[in-house]
């Protein structure tokens, strides 16, 4: 229970004491002896190393990714934990699994890999039999010629390499917003600084709120370290705006500089504009962030995710015919001729609103250096999701053919070129599986909400004995299937399940809950709660 569930093992202190008191008839509860000490042992001792070996022993046998990243705990030890993703066949999915977390004591790329591959060559498992590699986007782990996975990947040829491309698209707008006056960041600083650690402070300023009807909620922290956090800060501070302004002018009769600076910020023009424009933009790239760290298999809509997700933000700024049949990421986003003119480039509809508002007082260069700074911020943004999101890899463009819409289209008539990439681990036929690959665009049905169907699930398409669990959980609905074609006869289809499942089994950037990982002292010493930054 405490290992299944991730509990607190100074909870069986507790638990032995209650439930002698609770079952105090029963002869088993009152001779039980497993308290903090005696758990411990079996956890460390006897369930961790069984679940290690029986996972040693499913990664033998099948391809897999591994996703890696450092961490120290409080002893200032450094570790490396590596998570390692497979097909699970009974779950009929993808999963991940903790490998292990050794110790780093040379914590270069080259040291980095040796001790990877010792870890897995010590356990028996052939390096042939991992695919693909995942690490956050830091020189060390993804540096372009010394990085770990380009040190790996001259000795695993095969190998698809991913960054994490959440923590790309934070990056991507904290570079554009560095393009920004500095004092637009800054001011959501000092103002949360100067009322967050005084309970006085606290208290007059809830006083402000309750006399403008405001809701009563603190300045948040604008932490660079955290994905969302200043699209949030963003948004408090707007809507505390009113009340920020009535709380800092009563300090214009004291000799406090540093509020009398919040106040000048906050009754700039320029500052309430730059906030409003955030409140439009930021929303539009952390709905990206947050679509790519689904549980669900994105690899292979990660490409057109992206450019789906950047197109409304292009329409802002690129004039129209400059992106009319073009790839988003082939537009010179750059080139002032493509550019709309200053004055029709969309800024969001709080923006609009607030210059109207502010139409009679709002001087016009104060306006246009506005319009300036957020062109800059747009470019600079388009500029860093080119360079962070490789649109030109050839696995990601051939993996789009697995969409399910992609497959049942009739559209891609060869799976070859995807075949050719994963050609190190799959032994069978190429003729066959085009065939078997051909004919899934003659299945005749009615799909509903085709885009929300999971990839893996195209593996059981093929089969009749997942039939009725793929009606139930994935909600299809077949109109006119011919049964004696695609679920009867000899033929098992084998060659295009080992395709999919191969691609499927590909690693997602680390992007999902389960490299932040609390674990137990009793596994790995001092430090309870090791999280993977």
């Amino acid at each position: 229970m405490v290992a299944r569930g991730n509990y607190p093992i100074t909870l069986m202190d507790t638990l032995q004491a209650t439930l002698k008191t609770r079952v105090n008839d029963s002869a088993i509860v009152s001779n039980l002896r497993c308290g903090r000490t005696k758990t411990t042992a079996l956890v460390k001792n006897v369930i961790g190393p069984a679940g290690k070996s029986d996972l040693v022993t499913i990664l033998k046998s099948l391809h897999f990714s591994i996703i890696v990243d450092e961490t120290t705990d409080r002893t200032t030890t450094k570790f490396l934990v590596t998570l390692v993703r497979y097909f699970n066949e009974h779950q009929q999915k993808p999963v991940e699994e903790f490998f292990s977390m050794p110790v780093v004591s040379d914590a270069t790329a080259a040291g980095l890999k040796v001790l990877i591959l010792a870890e897995f060559e010590q356990v028996g498992i052939r390096l042939q039999k991992m695919i693909g590699f995942a690490a956050d986007n830091c020189s060390v782990m993804l540096g372009y010629k010394g990085g770990l996975g380009a040190l790996l990947k001259n000795d695993l040829p095969w190998l698809t390499v991913l960054g994490c491309i959440c923590h790309s698209f934070s990056l991507c707008s904290s570079a554009a917003l560095e393009k920004l006056d500095k004092s637009i960041v800054q001011i959501c600083h000092d103002v949360h600084n100067f009322i967050a650690y005084s309970s006085k402070r606290k208290k007059e300023f809830k006083e402000c709120q309750e006399f403008l009807n405001a809701a009563k909620h603190s300045i948040s922290y604008p932490c660079k370290n955290r994905w969302f956090a200043f699209e949030g800060c963003n948004v408090r501070m707007l809507e505390q705006w009113g009340p920020l302004e009535l709380y800092f002018q009563s300090f214009l009769a004291e000799d406090n500089q540093a509020a009398k600076k919040i106040y000048c910020a906050l009754i700039n023009p320029k500052m309430k504009l730059h906030y409003s424009f955030l409140a439009y933009v930021l929303p539009l790239v952390n709905k990206m962030n947050v679509h790519f760290q689904s549980e669900k298999v994105e690899i292979h809509r990660l490409l057109s995710s992206v450019e789906a997700g950047l197109r409304p933000i292009m329409d802002n700024f690129i004039r129209p015919e400059f992106l009319r049949g073009k790839s988003a990421f082939d537009v010179d986003h750059t080139n002032p001729r493509h550019q709309k003119a200053i004055i029709g480039i969309y800024y969001g509809a709080k923006v609009e609103t607030l210059i109207m508002d502010l139409s009679s007082s709002l001087c016009s260069n104060v306006l246009l250096a506005f319009r300036i700074s957020c062109l800059t911020f747009y470019i600079e943004l388009f500029s860093q999701i080119k360079m962070r999101v490789n649109h030109k890899d050839d696995t990601l463009i051939q993996l789009q053919c697995i969409d399910p819409k992609e497959a049942l289209s009739g559209k891609v008539l060869s799976i070859a070129p995807l075949f050719y990439k994963f050609r190190s681990t799959l032994t069978l036929d190429i003729e066959e599986i085009n065939t078997e690959w051909w004919q899934l665009s003659k299945l005749k049905r009615t799909i509903r909400e085709l885009d929300a169907i999971p990839a893996e699930s195209l593996l059981l398409q093929r089969k009749k004995r997942h039939r009725k669990a793929l009606l139930e959980d994935l909600d299809y609905q077949y109109d006119d299937i011919d049964e004696s074609d695609h679920f009867s006869g000899e033929s098992s289809n084998d060659g295009d399940e080992e395709v999919m499942e191969v691609i499927i089994r590909e690693t997602l950037p680390p992007s999902s809950p389960e490299r932040e990982l609390d674990l137990d002292p009793a596994f790995f010493g001092p430090s309870s709660k090791l999280t993977l930054s």
